[in-house]
Protein backbone atom coordinates (compact mmCIF):
# COMPACT_ATOMS: atom_id res chain seq x y z
CA UNK A 1 0.00 0.00 0.00
CA UNK A 2 2.62 2.03 0.93
CA UNK A 3 4.74 1.60 -2.11
CA UNK A 4 1.61 2.35 -4.25
CA UNK A 5 1.51 5.69 -2.77
CA UNK A 6 4.77 6.35 -3.22
CA UNK A 7 4.69 5.18 -7.04
CA UNK A 8 1.54 7.61 -7.40
CA UNK A 9 3.45 10.31 -5.69
CA UNK A 10 6.19 10.38 -8.25
CA UNK A 11 4.08 10.08 -10.64
CA UNK A 12 2.30 13.38 -9.66
CA UNK A 13 5.22 15.61 -9.27
CA UNK A 14 6.88 14.03 -12.32
CA UNK A 15 3.37 15.32 -14.67
CA UNK A 16 3.62 18.50 -12.23
CA UNK A 17 7.13 19.23 -13.27
CA UNK A 18 6.79 18.66 -17.03
CA UNK A 19 3.88 21.07 -16.66
CA UNK A 20 5.76 23.52 -15.95
CA UNK A 21 8.80 23.14 -18.38
CA UNK A 22 5.40 22.91 -20.56
CA UNK A 23 4.04 26.37 -19.40
CA UNK A 24 7.58 27.97 -19.59
CA UNK A 25 7.84 26.63 -22.90
CA UNK A 26 4.71 29.24 -23.45
CA UNK A 27 6.38 31.83 -22.13
CA UNK A 28 8.61 35.04 -22.71
CA UNK A 29 10.67 37.12 -20.43
CA UNK A 30 9.75 41.15 -20.10
CA UNK A 31 12.21 43.72 -20.01
CA UNK A 32 11.91 47.68 -19.60
CA UNK A 33 12.30 49.36 -22.66
CA UNK A 34 12.50 52.95 -24.03
CA UNK A 35 13.68 54.14 -27.58
CA UNK A 36 15.62 58.00 -27.95
CA UNK A 37 16.20 59.57 -31.20
CA UNK A 38 17.27 62.82 -32.77
CA UNK A 39 15.61 62.85 -36.18
CA UNK A 40 16.77 65.81 -38.91
CA UNK A 41 19.55 66.45 -38.08
CA UNK A 42 21.63 69.18 -40.40
CA UNK A 43 25.17 70.16 -41.00
CA UNK A 44 24.87 74.13 -42.58
CA UNK A 45 27.84 76.04 -43.36
CA UNK A 46 27.76 80.11 -42.71
CA UNK A 47 27.93 82.60 -45.19
CA UNK A 48 30.19 85.40 -45.67
CA UNK A 49 29.03 88.07 -47.86
CA UNK A 50 29.99 91.90 -48.34
CA UNK A 51 28.30 93.99 -50.09
CA UNK A 52 29.58 98.03 -51.20
CA UNK A 53 26.54 100.30 -51.05
CA UNK A 54 26.22 104.06 -52.42
CA UNK A 55 23.25 106.35 -51.69
CA UNK A 56 21.94 107.52 -55.12
CA UNK A 57 20.08 110.15 -53.68
CA UNK A 58 16.89 108.26 -52.01
CA UNK A 59 18.48 105.07 -50.29
CA UNK A 60 21.56 102.78 -49.86
CA UNK A 61 21.66 100.78 -53.26
CA UNK A 62 24.03 97.83 -53.78
CA UNK A 63 26.65 98.88 -56.26
CA UNK A 64 28.60 95.39 -56.26
CA UNK A 65 28.97 94.32 -59.28
CA UNK A 66 28.37 98.00 -61.32
CA UNK A 67 30.37 99.22 -63.60
CA UNK A 68 28.71 102.51 -63.88
CA UNK A 69 30.62 105.90 -62.32
CA UNK A 70 30.45 106.91 -58.87
CA UNK A 71 31.15 110.45 -60.22
CA UNK A 72 30.33 111.46 -64.02
CA UNK A 73 27.88 110.74 -66.76
CA UNK A 74 24.88 110.45 -67.32
CA UNK A 75 24.93 106.58 -66.89
CA UNK A 76 25.84 107.13 -62.96
CA UNK A 77 24.32 104.91 -60.59
CA UNK A 78 23.50 108.23 -58.49
CA UNK A 79 21.78 110.07 -61.54
CA UNK A 80 19.49 111.80 -59.21
CA UNK A 81 22.12 113.82 -57.08
CA UNK A 82 24.59 116.43 -57.65
CA UNK A 83 27.42 113.66 -58.52
CA UNK A 84 25.73 112.87 -61.97
CA UNK A 85 27.47 114.97 -64.93
CA UNK A 86 30.16 115.90 -63.17
CA UNK A 87 32.38 118.51 -64.52
CA UNK A 88 35.42 119.12 -62.92
CA UNK A 89 36.68 122.73 -62.22
CA UNK A 90 39.36 124.41 -59.60
CA UNK A 91 37.95 124.53 -56.37
CA UNK A 92 35.48 121.77 -56.48
CA UNK A 93 34.54 119.03 -54.07
CA UNK A 94 31.92 116.31 -55.08
CA UNK A 95 30.83 113.93 -51.73
CA UNK A 96 30.04 110.20 -53.05
CA UNK A 97 27.93 108.44 -49.67
CA UNK A 98 29.22 105.08 -49.40
CA UNK A 99 28.40 101.85 -46.99
CA UNK A 100 29.69 98.46 -46.50
CA UNK A 101 27.11 95.46 -45.64
CA UNK A 102 28.00 92.72 -44.16
CA UNK A 103 24.81 90.50 -45.74
CA UNK A 104 25.82 87.08 -44.65
CA UNK A 105 25.59 85.50 -41.21
CA UNK A 106 29.68 85.02 -40.44
CA UNK A 107 32.08 88.25 -39.10
CA UNK A 108 34.38 89.16 -41.28
CA UNK A 109 37.16 91.31 -41.39
CA UNK A 110 38.05 93.87 -44.44
CA UNK A 111 39.98 96.63 -46.14
CA UNK A 112 39.26 98.80 -48.47
CA UNK A 113 41.64 99.94 -51.58
CA UNK A 114 41.31 103.17 -53.86
CA UNK A 115 42.82 101.90 -57.26
CA UNK A 116 43.58 104.81 -59.97
CA UNK A 117 44.24 102.92 -63.47
CA UNK A 118 44.71 105.94 -65.68
CA UNK A 119 45.06 109.53 -65.56
CA UNK A 120 44.62 111.79 -68.60
CA UNK A 121 46.93 114.71 -68.78
CA UNK A 122 48.08 113.74 -65.62
CA UNK A 123 44.61 114.96 -63.53
CA UNK A 124 45.57 113.13 -60.31
CA UNK A 125 48.03 115.47 -59.42
CA UNK A 126 45.70 118.27 -58.76
CA UNK A 127 43.00 115.83 -57.13
CA UNK A 128 42.42 115.48 -53.59
CA UNK A 129 40.55 112.80 -51.35
CA UNK A 130 39.29 112.31 -48.07
CA UNK A 131 37.72 109.19 -45.95
CA UNK A 132 34.90 110.37 -43.72
CA UNK A 133 33.88 107.74 -41.34
CA UNK A 134 30.31 106.85 -40.29
CA UNK A 135 29.55 109.99 -42.38
CA UNK A 136 25.63 109.22 -43.96
CA UNK A 137 24.00 111.11 -46.62
CA UNK A 138 20.74 111.86 -44.39
CA UNK A 139 21.40 111.88 -40.82
CA UNK A 140 25.07 112.46 -40.47
CA UNK A 141 26.25 114.04 -43.71
CA UNK A 142 29.71 115.92 -44.33
CA UNK A 143 29.95 119.19 -43.68
CA UNK A 144 32.57 121.08 -46.10
CA UNK A 145 35.88 120.19 -47.35
CA UNK A 146 38.32 119.12 -44.79
CA UNK A 147 41.65 120.45 -46.23
CA UNK A 148 43.46 119.40 -43.29
CA UNK A 149 42.92 115.41 -43.68
CA UNK A 150 42.99 115.28 -47.58
CA UNK A 151 45.41 112.83 -48.75
CA UNK A 152 47.06 113.03 -52.90
CA UNK A 153 45.48 111.47 -55.28
CA UNK A 154 47.77 108.79 -56.85
CA UNK A 155 48.36 106.47 -59.64
CA UNK A 156 48.43 102.71 -58.67
CA UNK A 157 46.50 100.94 -55.62
CA UNK A 158 46.26 102.45 -52.18
CA UNK A 159 44.41 101.01 -48.74
CA UNK A 160 41.99 103.87 -47.20
CA UNK A 161 41.26 102.02 -44.96
CA UNK A 162 42.34 100.47 -41.05
CA UNK A 163 43.73 97.05 -41.90
CA UNK A 164 41.40 94.11 -40.87
CA UNK A 165 38.18 96.17 -40.11
CA UNK A 166 36.10 94.32 -38.10
CA UNK A 167 32.28 93.78 -39.32
CA UNK A 168 29.91 91.82 -37.41
CA UNK A 169 27.04 89.67 -39.43
CA UNK A 170 24.09 91.32 -40.63
CA UNK A 171 25.83 95.00 -39.65
CA UNK A 172 26.95 97.76 -41.80
CA UNK A 173 29.58 100.72 -41.77
CA UNK A 174 29.11 103.82 -43.66
CA UNK A 175 31.48 106.55 -44.44
CA UNK A 176 31.77 109.36 -47.00
CA UNK A 177 34.25 109.87 -50.17
CA UNK A 178 35.33 113.06 -50.93
CA UNK A 179 37.23 114.41 -53.91
CA UNK A 180 38.93 117.85 -54.19
CA UNK A 181 40.38 119.63 -57.20
CA UNK A 182 42.68 122.33 -56.54
CA UNK A 183 41.88 125.73 -56.49
CA UNK A 184 45.63 126.21 -58.42
CA UNK A 185 44.74 123.00 -60.95
CA UNK A 186 46.16 125.47 -64.47
CA UNK A 187 44.96 125.28 -67.81
CA UNK A 188 47.45 122.47 -68.95
CA UNK A 189 44.70 120.01 -66.52
CA UNK A 190 41.41 121.37 -68.79
CA UNK A 191 39.52 118.08 -70.34
CA UNK A 192 41.53 115.56 -68.33
CA UNK A 193 40.27 112.11 -66.60
CA UNK A 194 40.93 109.92 -64.02
CA UNK A 195 39.23 106.64 -64.15
CA UNK A 196 39.37 104.72 -60.53
CA UNK A 197 38.14 101.42 -58.73
CA UNK A 198 37.15 101.31 -55.27
CA UNK A 199 37.83 97.63 -54.14
CA UNK A 200 36.66 95.89 -50.41
CA UNK A 201 38.50 93.08 -49.48
CA UNK A 202 36.65 90.83 -47.11
CA UNK A 203 37.69 87.42 -45.07
CA UNK A 204 37.11 85.56 -41.90
CA UNK A 205 36.84 87.19 -38.95
CA UNK A 206 38.87 85.25 -35.58
CA UNK A 207 35.24 85.75 -33.87
CA UNK A 208 33.28 82.85 -34.04
CA UNK A 209 34.16 79.71 -31.33
CA UNK A 210 34.39 76.35 -32.42
CA UNK A 211 34.91 73.47 -29.77
CA UNK A 212 37.99 74.83 -28.19
CA UNK A 213 38.11 78.54 -29.18
CA UNK A 214 37.73 81.77 -31.52
CA UNK A 215 41.43 81.36 -33.30
CA UNK A 216 40.63 78.49 -36.03
CA UNK A 217 40.29 81.19 -38.51
CA UNK A 218 42.81 83.85 -37.17
CA UNK A 219 45.24 82.79 -40.12
CA UNK A 220 42.24 83.59 -42.67
CA UNK A 221 43.62 85.65 -45.70
CA UNK A 222 42.05 88.15 -47.82
CA UNK A 223 41.26 87.26 -51.62
CA UNK A 224 43.82 88.86 -54.43
CA UNK A 225 42.51 91.42 -56.65
CA UNK A 226 45.16 92.67 -59.02
CA UNK A 227 45.28 96.40 -60.65
CA UNK A 228 46.99 97.24 -63.74
CA UNK A 229 48.51 101.28 -64.00
CA UNK A 230 49.16 102.88 -66.92
CA UNK A 231 51.14 106.33 -67.16
CA UNK A 232 50.89 108.35 -70.05
CA UNK A 233 54.59 109.39 -70.21
CA UNK A 234 57.25 109.09 -68.55
CA UNK A 235 58.52 112.45 -68.56
CA UNK A 236 59.31 112.69 -65.05
CA UNK A 237 59.75 109.58 -62.54
CA UNK A 238 56.19 107.71 -62.30
CA UNK A 239 55.61 105.72 -59.60
CA UNK A 240 53.36 102.37 -60.15
CA UNK A 241 51.16 100.91 -56.94
CA UNK A 242 49.95 97.64 -56.54
CA UNK A 243 49.15 95.72 -53.07
CA UNK A 244 51.97 97.41 -51.16
CA UNK A 245 54.23 96.99 -53.83
CA UNK A 246 55.41 100.70 -55.92
CA UNK A 247 57.70 100.30 -59.03
CA UNK A 248 59.68 103.47 -59.80
CA UNK A 249 59.63 104.46 -64.05
CA UNK A 250 62.10 106.74 -63.99
CA UNK A 251 62.44 109.61 -65.86
CA UNK A 252 63.53 109.75 -69.76
CA UNK A 253 62.71 105.87 -69.48
CA UNK A 254 61.97 104.33 -72.97
CA UNK A 255 58.61 105.12 -74.09
CA UNK A 256 55.55 102.59 -73.84
CA UNK A 257 52.73 101.82 -71.74
CA UNK A 258 54.58 100.34 -68.67
CA UNK A 259 51.92 97.81 -66.46
CA UNK A 260 52.64 96.45 -63.28
CA UNK A 261 50.73 93.28 -61.67
CA UNK A 262 51.45 91.90 -58.42
CA UNK A 263 50.00 88.62 -57.97
CA UNK A 264 50.62 85.16 -55.25
CA UNK A 265 51.26 87.83 -52.09
CA UNK A 266 51.32 85.32 -49.21
CA UNK A 267 53.00 85.19 -45.66
CA UNK A 268 54.91 81.79 -44.57
CA UNK A 269 57.00 80.19 -41.87
CA UNK A 270 60.80 79.07 -44.26
CA UNK A 271 63.12 77.50 -40.86
CA UNK A 272 61.79 79.32 -38.17
CA UNK A 273 61.45 82.93 -39.73
CA UNK A 274 58.70 84.41 -41.40
CA UNK A 275 59.16 85.21 -45.06
CA UNK A 276 56.75 87.67 -47.33
CA UNK A 277 56.57 86.18 -51.02
CA UNK A 278 55.89 88.45 -53.88
CA UNK A 279 55.08 88.02 -57.74
CA UNK A 280 55.75 90.72 -58.84
CA UNK A 281 55.67 91.33 -63.16
CA UNK A 282 56.48 94.60 -64.86
CA UNK A 283 55.76 94.91 -68.82
CA UNK A 284 55.89 97.57 -71.60
CA UNK A 285 53.87 97.36 -74.09
CA UNK A 286 52.60 93.79 -73.44
CA UNK A 287 56.50 92.89 -73.23
CA UNK A 288 58.95 92.09 -70.19
CA UNK A 289 60.21 95.47 -69.23
CA UNK A 290 64.08 95.27 -69.35
CA UNK A 291 67.35 97.30 -70.25
CA UNK A 292 66.69 99.90 -67.82
CA UNK A 293 66.93 99.83 -63.77
CA UNK A 294 63.76 99.97 -61.76
CA UNK A 295 63.53 100.29 -58.06
CA UNK A 296 61.43 98.50 -56.30
CA UNK A 297 59.55 99.60 -52.91
CA UNK A 298 57.71 96.99 -50.56
CA UNK A 299 55.89 97.58 -47.84
CA UNK A 300 55.96 93.97 -45.20
CA UNK A 301 55.71 95.58 -41.94
CA UNK A 302 57.34 97.45 -39.18
CA UNK A 303 60.25 96.53 -36.48
CA UNK A 304 61.23 93.29 -38.55
CA UNK A 305 64.67 91.83 -38.69
CA UNK A 306 65.42 91.50 -42.14
CA UNK A 307 68.60 89.78 -42.71
CA UNK A 308 68.60 88.78 -46.56
CA UNK A 309 65.95 89.81 -49.79
CA UNK A 310 66.46 87.63 -53.31
CA UNK A 311 65.14 87.73 -56.11
CA UNK A 312 64.59 84.66 -58.82
CA UNK A 313 66.38 82.87 -55.86
CA UNK A 314 69.65 85.16 -56.45
CA UNK A 315 70.30 87.31 -52.88
CA UNK A 316 70.42 91.21 -53.77
CA UNK A 317 72.98 92.88 -51.66
CA UNK A 318 71.85 96.62 -52.60
CA UNK A 319 68.29 96.79 -50.17
CA UNK A 320 67.73 99.32 -47.09
CA UNK A 321 64.93 98.62 -45.11
CA UNK A 322 63.48 101.12 -42.50
CA UNK A 323 61.91 99.36 -39.68
CA UNK A 324 59.79 102.15 -38.38
CA UNK A 325 58.30 102.64 -41.85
Amino acid sequence: MKARTTKRTLFTSVMALLLCFTMLLGTTFAWFTDTASSEGNKIVAGTLDVKLLMHNGNEYVDISESSAPIFGDEESIIAQNSNANTLWEPGKTQVAYLAIENAGNLDLKYDVYLTVTDSAKHLHKVMQYTITPDATAIDNPVDGWDADAALAVQTGSHMVSDNDVLLGARTTHYFALSLHMLKDAGNEYQAGDIVFDITVRATQAASEEDSFDNGYDGDATYPEFQALVIPPDTEAATPLNVNDVTVVVPAGSLGGNYKLEVANTALSTENGKTTAAFDISLTRDGYKARGEDFPVSIQIGTLLDVTEVKHNGVTITNFNYNPLT
